[in-house]
């Protein structure tokens, strides 16, 4: 079996924060203590909900038990050996914890370590450890697993359909000589399910590989500020090429990674199984109230979304990173590769054009970030995405409940700024264009502080979105969001909130959803995933963010 690129938990003196990608799965081989042949189908929604349906076979691989088991996330240290592992919720001898050791970090295509006490610190290697995409998984394969009644089983199944046929009508399209672009129009006009944000337009404690010749990355390492005279290129894929326990299921041969079926030549939609209900998400925490909020930039005038009267839509990624400060640069590192990557995945399947402009680096200076900002010219009908990690403060007296970023030296060193982050908010709303979104990761409070913080599985998360509900997202969207990591006089644990988002956006989107895609419902999980990161660590921090999208 292949091994899946897996980002391994740091945990020295800082430790950084992924995403919980919803609905990732993983198949794993060991063997238990006893000796026996055990397969475990793992899927991974966040650190907080990831369950285990682990099979046992005889010397025939015959099946001779299967279970579903949840797992939590827990850290410890044993004789200097620091671990984060994931851990079954109850005691079973078929149900291994998933160890990442720091020793054993040396690249990110090593697989984790199993133990099955760690006390005595049996960490062995499995027979296998593979990250198993949705368009990967076929019938044969997933019965190795669950019965076909089994609610799970139905769900994936019809979430592969729904990613293999949404995939089939967009090579179609492209065949019959129409862009990227235009087949997702064409694929969310015949759907008949309506995009609704209905969450409340205000604070949130009142309630969020690519072709090069396709990525056109304004290149400000080389100081060329000017956006402006990039050609007019877009992504085309024509040109680059729940969980509940079932029934044993039927004695299956031994899982192994299931062939990749060719995506490109499918010619007709597959049959989608009736489909179960989602799965709960879990409910918000009540949120401290906040300060009286500012008023609320306008919502842009768009114009008219249908394909033929719609122009071209550009997502322009603004990426603001202290990734050289000693203490929040790993974090605002990670955050920049995470985003950076989701978008440029985004963006080709969308066919539509991405403009990144990454100020970090040598580039993370105040003077050049207001040029960025003021030269900054989306068209009305393009999307602004902006994000800010470093450290933050704010003021005594401060009416909004945003938090105002640490003082960013000048290139030449004469002076430093600070950038209010609501008045970022309103000066790129401003730009009109149809959809902006502006997050923040940093402590909103008088002095600022750093907590320490581990991280969990990555996953290529694209392979199992529905481009239907990116079109959704990223096209039918409108109005404005800005978010933050914290809430007024609560610190951020570093990295945390911006990799939830992006976890949240990746459940919103995935193809297993149920519910019309919302960038309103997206925050509300990501808070509630970060609520509950910094309840584990015994701290408090809970995101805020107003909201005109609808």
């Amino acid at each position: 079996m292949k091994h899946f690129k897996l980002f391994f938990f740091s945990l020295c003196a800082l430790l950084f924060s992924l995403p919980a990608f919803a609905q990732s799965y993983y198949e794993l081989a060991y063997k238990n203590p006893a000796g026996k042949q055990c397969y475990g189908f793992l899927i991974y929604e966040d650190d907080a909900h990831t369950t285990m349906r682990i099979v046992e076979a005889d010397n025939n691989n015959n099946v001779t038990a299967a279970e579903d088991l949840h797992y939590t996330v827990m850290q410890g240290a044993e004789n200097d050996q620091k671990y984060t592992a994931f851990a079954p919720t109850k005691s079973h001898p078929n149900a291994p914890y998933i160890v990442f050791l720091q020793s054993k970090q040396k690249d990110d295509e090593s697989v984790p370590s199993i133990c099955f006490d760690l006390e005595k610190e049996d960490f062995t290697d499995p027979d296998s450890f593979t990250e198993v995409g949705l368009a990967d998984i076929t019938t044969e394969y997933l019965q190795q697993f669950y019965d076909t009644d089994d609610p799970t089983y139905k769900a994936i199944m019809a979430a592969k359909n729904k990613v293999l046929g949404e995939r089939a009508i967009i090579k179609k399209s492209v065949d019959d000589g129409f862009d990227t672009y235009d087949a997702v129009w064409d694929m969310m006009d015949d759907d008949d399910t309506s995009n609704s944000n209905n969450s409340s337009n205000s604070y949130a404690s009142n309630s969020g590989t690519h072709d090069s010749d396709n990525y056109d990355s304004d290149n400000y390492d080389s100081g060329n500020y000017d956006s402006d005279e990039d050609s007019d290129t877009y992504n085309n894929p024509a040109s680059s090429n729940p969980n509940n326990g079932g029934s044993v299921p039927s004695t299956p041969n031994k899982p192994s990674t299931p062939s990749t079926p060719s995506v490109s030549n499918t010619s007709t939609t597959p049959n989608t199984p009736s489909t179960p209900s989602s799965p709960n998400t879990p409910s918000t925490p009540t949120t401290p109230n906040t300060p009286s909020t500012p008023s609320t930039p306008n919502t842009p005038n768009t114009p008219s979304t249908s394909p033929s009267n719609a122009p071209k839509v550009t997502l322009h990624l603004v990426l603001v990173m202290n990734i050289d400060d000693p203490k929040t640069g790993p974090y605002a590192q990670r955050d920049y590769d995470i985003v950076s990557s989701e978008m440029k995945a985004i963006t080709e399947m969308l066919g539509i054009r991405l403009k990144e402009y990454k100020l970090a680096g040598d580039k993370y200076y105040c003077d050049v970030i207001d040029i960025v900002l003021d030269e900054l010219k989306p068209d009305p009908n393009d999307v602004v995405f902006f994000v800010y990690n470093g450290h933050g403060y704010r003021e005594d007296g401060q009416k909004d409940p945003f938090p105002i970023t640490a003082a960013i030296k000048s290139s030449t060193q004469e002076y430093r700024r600070v950038y209010r982050m609501y008045d970022v908010y309103k000066k790129i709303c401003a730009k009109n264009a149809r959809l902006n979104i502006v997050l923040s990761s940093a402590c909103n409070v008088t002095e600022s502080d750093i907590i320490l913080q581990s991280r969990g599985l990555y996953s290529r998360t694209t392979n199992n979105y529905s481009i239907n509900y990116l079109g959704k997202l990223f096209l039918q969207a409108r109005g404005n969001m800005i978010a933050t990591s914290a809430s007024p006089h609560q610190f951020s644990y570093a990295g945390v909130f911006i990799g939830m988002f992006m976890s949240a956006l990746s459940k919103e989107a995935h193809a297993i959803n149920q519910q019309p895609p919302s960038w309103n419902s997206i925050f509300d999980y990501a808070k509630v995933l970060t609520i509950e990161k910094a309840k584990r660590w015994g701290g408090l921090q809970e995101p805020i963010n107003e909201s005109t999208i609808r």
